[in-house]
């Protein structure tokens, strides 16, 4: 707030030429005027004030709003943090495999050659790690099959290898197929490599090859033909020999079940300005709620655990409080099928302490959580998820403008400037307040310098009563705003150190209607007006 007073003294000079057969202003007496000594009345403040614009003009993190049922107005506060997204959670580790086969009995010579055709089965052990992840089936959304075959024989033969339950979106079955000439001696051996990119396929690792149930199975066939060389027979010890790897393994979708695993989220909090400049005093707010929402994508049994849940105000001693939660840790509901389910948590004063956090004049709520998956280790229940899974928290305070305070003291810090001032001789300020809330305030303003030392206050007496209660009814609801008139005489020895004056505190003890026995409610169509004027002496 910056006074300037050549730029006050020309309003009014202007007003005495051109306005001096208007109404006064504030009904001060009619203005009268010497020769020497003009008295004018000047408007300095006409302001109409919601209560937003009064506690929270400064909060930019809060959303003032009526509530839907009640009409009260409250103040809203949210966060928002993610787990790690299922991709994350769940590794699928690089996997590397090596299969031998031979012919029960050696090939015998024979001078005509001919062909000969044989199968063979065998089981891929998908390896976890050591971990307790079990694979029932994968859609792959990324990987790399390398498979390198080699053949002892000195025979050509053609290979096929098929994964029987690795299949394409075409319900078709991963097949890599092969030519390989005769091993050029029996030392020696020809080899071929193939290498598929396995995006879009989707594995089944609950059978073995038999087709009997089993845990992280992939089986595959080998299907063979020879092409016999004339006069050349075959060694016991000839083989054909499967070299394979799957790597880069990344799927966007998984059935099976993934051990016990804990999601961190990280920490955050919620800034609650609404009680920045708000020092001491008895506070008390009948409804509040903090309503916690957990959505869930995880196929999988989950305990969500608050690690912290404190409110902080660093006014205080000691400076945190924590928030008391009807049980810690959590279990989530969770989906049967790919989606999501939310659990809600409303924390009000009936279940846990939020009304104390709240009248604590919390100025931030600190929260940091983690999720268990399969807190009991494995059951019946399979987990199934997605690479977009994840455990989302949104934290949601609401602190409705019902409730009670007594000798409730607010501070606030405001530029100031008074220079030019030694054209004032004497005069009256007044302030009219018309109030539609049913608070009462007492008001001081104190004057300080550059160095914040305080050069003087506005009621040399103490605070004063300028703004009285409205008057409510039995539910709480304003039926008559309040009117109350404050004057306060200056003169040039109270007038001469303001012209140092850089800052001004202002200083308000706030009272609620019949506190602390009463609960009242503020309403969206309440106003405080404030009109602020000057009847002063003119040096001339």
């Amino acid at each position: 707030m910056k006074i300037k007073f050549s730029h006050f003294l020309l309003l009014a000079f202007l007003s005495t030429s051109w306005f001096s057969c208007t109404d006064d202003y504030l009904e001060f007496d009619k203005i009268r005027t010497d020769d020497w000594k003009p008295e004018l009345a000047i408007p300095l403040i006409n302001s109409t004030l919601t209560l937003k614009e009064i506690i929270v003009k400064n909060d930019t993190d809060g959303i003032v709003q009526p509530n839907p049922s009640t009409s009260v107005l409250e103040v809203i506060y949210d966060g928002r943090v993610f787990s790690a997204i299922g991709a994350l959670a769940v590794d699928l580790p690089n996997q590397n495999f090596q299969e031998g086969f031979q012919l029960p009995t050696p090939i015998p010579s024979s001078p005509s050659g001919g062909s000969l055709n044989r199968n063979f089965t065998t089981d891929i052990d998908f390896d976890n790690n050591a971990t307790d992840l079990e694979v029932d089936s994968v859609f792959l959304k990324n990987g790399v099959l390398q498979l390198t075959v080699q053949n002892d024989f000195q025979h050509n033969i053609v290979i096929e290898v098929v994964f029987p339950s690795i299949k394409n979106r075409m319900g078709t079955n991963l097949t890599l197929s092969f030519s390989l000439p005769p091993a050029p001696n029996s030392s020696s051996f020809s080899s071929a490599s193939s290498t598929v990119n396995l995006n879009g396929y989707m594995a089944d690792m609950t059978k073995n090859r038999n087709g009997a149930p089993a845990l992280n199975k992939i089986p595959i066939e080998v299907n063979t033909t020879f092409n016999l060389t004339p006069n050349t027979g075959s060694n016991a010890g000839d083989e054909i020999r499967i070299d394979g790897s799957m790597s880069s393994l990344n799927f966007q979708e998984f059935y099976g079940y993934i051990g016990k695993t804990t999601l961190d989220l990280r920490e955050d909090s919620i800034r609650i300005d609404l009680f920045r400049n708000f020092v001491n005093g008895t506070f008390f707010i009948s409804n509040p709620t903090l309503d916690i929402n957990v959505t869930n994508s995880f196929g999988a049994p989950i305990n969500f655990n608050f690690q912290r849940l404190i409110a902080q105000n660093s006014d205080k001693s000691p400076n945190t409080l924590n928030v008391q939660l009807p049980q810690n840790p959590i279990e989530l509901d969770f989906p049967t099928s790919f989606g999501v389910e939310v659990t809600q948590i409303k924390l009000d004063n009936m279940n846990s302490n939020i009304d104390f956090v709240v009248s604590f004049l919390t100025k931030q709520i600190l929260y940091k959580s983690e999720g268990f998956l399969n807190p009991n280790g494995k059951t019946s229940q399979r987990n199934f998820l997605t690479d977009t899974s994840q455990i989302k928290l949104d934290v949601l305070l609401v602190i409705p403008f019902e409730g009670s305070a007594t000798s409730f003291s607010l501070l606030d810090t405001i530029d100031f400037d008074f220079q030019n001032s030694d054209q004032i001789e004497d005069g009256t300020i007044r302030v009219r307040t018309e109030n539609a809330f049913p608070i009462d305030a007492d008001l001081q303003i104190y004057f300080l310098d550059e160095n914040f030392v305080i050069i003087d206050s506005l009621y040399e007496m103490g605070a004063k009563p300028v703004i009285r209660s409205s008057i409510v009814n039995g539910s709480g609801r304003t039926i008559q705003n309040a009117v109350e008139i404050t004057d306060t005489d200056i003169n040039s020895e109270r007038i001469e150190p303001l012209t140092k004056g850089r800052y001004a505190i202002i200083s308000a003890v706030l009272n609620t209607l019949d506190a602390p026995g009463r609960n009242v409610k503020f309403y969206e169509e309440y106003r405080l007006s404030i009109d602020v004027g000057i009847k002063a002496k003119i040096k001339l």
